[in-house]
């Protein structure tokens, strides 16, 4: 199938690169390491505020995330970006 111009892989496709095991440690490592542990991270952090500091970050975190990638990667927005 197709979505947008991209092509589904096939299920052969996808069982191939889950059985893997390069493949199968990138996803332990994004999954456990950058995802997991970077939630635990944050929530230590998030123990040393009050629930109106904590609020406060959560809420901007796409204001945040915008700017990052406006500053580092150049990202520009618009309308037009937006569709």
């Amino acid at each position: 199938g197709t979505i947008g111009d991209a092509t589904l892989p096939q299920m052969s496709q996808v069982m191939s690169w889950l059985s893997d095991p390069i493949i199968l440690g990138e996803l332990f490592w994004t999954g456990t390491i950058t995802t997991a542990f970077t939630v635990y991270m944050e929530t230590c952090a998030l123990k040393t505020l009050s629930a109106a500091e904590t609020t406060l970050l959560f809420s901007t975190e796409p204001l945040w995330g915008a700017a990052f990638a406006a500053i580092v990667v150049g990202e520009r927005f618009g309308f037009s970006s937006a569709m």
